[in-house]
């Protein structure tokens, strides 16, 4: 499913109609091809945190702002501004809702595997009705854990959540009052050709195998618990074919992440560097989002960074990566698993396709 030839927010001639010169002209379409005004407002949206909270010598705050931004820049929708407001409030209202929930669930065990397993079936589940429920509920569900996870939610944490939020707001704004209406938001993957049965039946492989991989994270004792299950939200989308192709570009894009974290770091643990670094991926990010292998790298690659920031160790660098590999690894076996379980026809047949045309 991809909408690629409906970007829109574009406005060149071709040459001859308006005087350029070819070479103006093709440096012209390759600046357009990187969504000029959709990669600003990402690099706005999850900069500017970091930049305060680094500035302010609040790493951990840096961290929080910074990645509440990214995933408020991922649920951003064509259309007039009101529609992207209203998404804004309520995705960032499913991110304050699991952490609430996380504060008080941390102690109630059974409570909270209850509590997440709901969550992301029903992020799944309501994939049909749009970006608004299923990014709320999704990232909700994402918040849920991280914050179950922690010693303990401080004041400055809340307040670098509601400036990543307010970032937004205003940035989305001026945005539209400077270009007026977004025209491309990037392809929307909700539209699964699925009966009811169908939607329970990936919401089903949705819930279980999150749950199943932060179990994992959690047991295994990892670093950053919660990234196998993330893994698994980013690769199952309600297309059975679409989701074994991200597996695969899962995979790829986080080798490359992890390769340009490690020769990014091994340079030198320069905050400049790794700021710098962190909004070329940001600016560059919503002009991939046709090549998943990319975006998925890219967006690992903003993450890797903002932790390293955010931690201040850097000898914690090398583990993180390490466990990136193999969170994936993991994430992407959970994938194929539940998705080959609970749709074996569909499966099937992809696979009696594969076979017949490569023989």
């Amino acid at each position: 499913m991809n909408d690629a030839p409906a970007r829109s927010d574009r406005s060149v001639k071709k040459n001859g109609t308006d005087g350029s010169s070819p070479l103006a002209a093709w440096f012209g379409k390759i600046w357009l091809d990187l969504e000029p005004r959709r990669g600003t407002l990402f690099v706005i949206n999850i900069g500017l945190p970091i930049l305060i909270g680094l500035a302010r010598g609040e790493t951990r705050g840096a961290l929080i702002g910074g990645i509440t931004g990214l995933l408020l820049c991922l649920a951003d929708q064509e259309g007039p501004l009101a529609g992207r407001l209203r998404l804004t409030l309520m995705v960032a209202s499913g991110i304050a809702a699991g952490a609430v929930l996380g504060v008080w669930l941390k102690s109630f065990d059974a409570i909270f595997w209850i509590a997440f397993f709901l969550f992301v079936f029903a992020a799944g589940f309501l994939n049909q009705v749009g970006k608004g429920p299923h990014f709320s509920l999704r990232f909700g569900a994402i918040s849920l854990a991280v914050v179950a996870g922690l010693p303990a939610i401080s004041t400055v944490d809340y307040v670098y959540w509601g400036m990543a939020v307010l970032i937004t707001f205003t940035s989305r704004s001026a945005d539209h009052f400077i270009n007026g209406p977004l025209h491309f938001a990037g392809p929307w993957l909700g539209a699964g050709a699925f009966d009811r049965w169908g939607w329970a039946r990936f919401a089903l492989a949705y819930a279980i195998a999150a749950t199943l991989g932060l179990w994992i994270g959690i047991s295994t004792a990892s670093i950053r618990a919660v990234w196998i299950s993330a893994i698994t939200l980013v690769l199952m989308v309600p297309d059975v074919r679409v989701t074994y192709g991200r597996v695969f570009g899962g995979m790829i894009g986080t080798a490359f992440a992890v390769c340009v974290v490690w020769l990014v770091t091994s340079l030198g643990q320069s905050t400049a560097l790794l700021c710098a670094t962190i909004f070329l991926a940001a600016f560059l990010l919503p002009s991939q989002i046709t090549r998943f292998w990319i975006f998925s790298g890219m967006i690992a690659v903003i993450v890797l960074l903002a932790w390293d920031l955010g931690s201040g160790d850097p000898t914690l660098e090398p583990a993180l990566l390490w466990e990136r590999l193999e969170d994936m690894a993991v994430g992407a076996t959970l994938v194929l698993m539940f998705t080959a379980l609970l749709f074996p026809n569909v499966t099937g047949a992809l696979v009696s396709a594969a076979v017949r045309k490569d023989v």
